[in-house]
């Protein structure tokens, strides 16, 4: 498999990962989703994005994955980094309950807890490495998580 198709492979898994997380879309608070996976592609994008015309307070998860190099160890391991962007329209970031935490904050602590540690990418866990937030413009707040992890190049062949 390819580099480009394994990064296939790992967005359409972690789509998957993140519509299957308990309670990740309904906190979202957008309101027009019946079924978690009409989430993808609606709310939830594989690529960094936003819909140009927007008419409503919605929420956001994108994201993208990367391999950055190989590993200095050995060149048999590839460096993936995954970087998650939660986006909260400024009418929807209180909550209800949740222990008084903002709507970014809690979306981000969701997807933490279900990435941090887990091995849906490559033989090692990914690992949380920033958490930042910020303001993508007057009406947007913006949490951007990275992750890293390896995983064996499928291009190397024994014997």
């Amino acid at each position: 498999m390819t580099t480009s198709e394994l990064i296939t492979d790992y967005k359409n898994k972690l789509a998957l990962k993140l519509v299957n997380t308990d309670g990740l879309v309904e906190a979202m608070g957008n309101d027009d989703i019946e079924e978690p996976d009409e989430a993808i592609y609606t709310y939830i994008f594989p690529y960094f994005h936003i819909p140009d015309t927007i008419e409503a307070a919605h929420s956001y998860i994108c994201f993208k994955v990367n391999m950055t190099d190989r590993s200095n160890v050995n060149d048999w391991y590839e460096n993936f980094t995954l970087t998650v962007w939660v986006i909260v329209n400024q009418a929807l970031m209180k909550m209800k309950g949740h222990g008084g935490a903002t709507r970014v904050d809690y979306l981000s602590g969701l997807v933490e807890k279900e990435l941090h540690g887990s091995t849906i990418f490559g033989i090692k866990q990914l690992k949380i490495t920033s958490n930042i937030e910020d303001n993508m413009d007057l009406h947007h707040r913006v949490r951007i998580m990275t992750f890293k992890t390896q995983d064996l190049d499928d291009l190397v062949g024994c014997g």
